[in-house]
């Protein structure tokens, strides 16, 4: 959103992306949404209604987010599905999706999918994503490359290196318990991951 008036008002909404794939429905629109920065674009140019919309639905979030209420991580996870929907929606209410490479995106999805069930399995690499997806290594690659502008192995690595920052700013667990519990063999691995990432 610009903003043309002032004062701005700025709103934070973290979230562990694992909420994303909580249930088998969500998972295809969660993988639509790791395009974000790729495909997708990484901000939205909202007219006056959608912009008030998205404030209410900021509120609402915080207000339920501050609460004791009964079941408040269900009500503050549908919140955000529904809120991560309507921000898209309005891509498409300025564009048309574009319907080419249908079978490409259907298997990029599948890919990703795949990826983010399986991201902390030491085992996990290119040939056997491709296998457990039924497609060929040099395929599977250049979708990676295509759809997400990483390498598969990169793409695996922020997840890894994503997933262990939150657990070491979260929860007690020491640094060899969450090197194994990404996916990683031994925590220089996670380390050379993390400085690679971060430069």
């Amino acid at each position: 959103m610009r903003l043309d008036q002032s004062p701005a008002r700025k709103y934070n909404c973290m979230f562990d992306i694992n909420l994303l794939f909580l249930s088998p429905s969500d998972r295809e629109f969660g993988n639509y949404l790791l395009q974000t920065g790729q495909q997708l674009p990484s901000h939205y140019e909202l007219n006056e209604e959608q912009t008030v919309y998205m404030q209410e639905w900021f509120d609402a979030m915080k207000l339920e987010y501050e609460s004791e209420f009964l079941a408040k991580e269900t009500s503050l996870r549908s919140k955000l599905m529904e809120g991560l929907v309507y921000l898209s929606r309005t891509r498409f209410a300025a564009a048309p999706p574009d319907a080419t490479s249908v079978q490409s995106q259907s298997n990029i999805v599948e890919l990703l999918n795949y990826t983010h069930l399986h991201y902390t399995d030491e085992r996990l690499s290119l040939s056997s994503l491709a296998d457990g997806c039924g497609m060929n290594a040099s395929y599977v690659s250049r979708l990676f490359k295509q759809h997400t502008g990483r390498t598969f192995i990169h793409y695996l690595h922020r997840l890894r290196v994503d997933r262990a920052a939150s657990l070491l700013a979260t929860t007690d667990m020491d640094i060899v318990d969450i090197t194994v519990e990404v996916g990683f063999d031994d925590a220089r691995t996670l380390r050379r991951a993390f400085k690679k990432l971060s430069s």
